[in-house]
């Protein structure tokens, strides 16, 4: 489901968050709903560019999804459950 193109097979590249890129434009809204922490990185971004630049766009879509040692199998299948929903 993932719109973003991301090769994660070579073992040395891992990620701290997994950035997701999907075609809900609520997503962001429903994972804090539920309690999911999704940062928003660049922050700046969103003064310093407009609306059609790509780092304005990439800022606004990718979600970073929380990949760490924090969460167990229960609440990665919470977050895989909001987004399939």
């Amino acid at each position: 489901m993932n719109t973003l193109p991301i090769d994660f097979s070579c073992n040395d590249n891992v990620p701290m968050v997994y950035p997701f890129w999907g075609r809900d434009k609520c997503l962001r809204e429903k994972l804090i709903a539920n309690k999911v922490y999704v940062a928003i990185f660049w922050p700046n971004v969103f003064d310093w560019c407009s609306e059609n630049d790509m780092e304005y766009i990439l800022a606004k879509n990718i979600i970073p999804l929380p990949v760490d040692q924090r969460y167990n199998e229960e609440d990665m299948q919470q977050i895989i459950d909001i987004i399939l929903n």
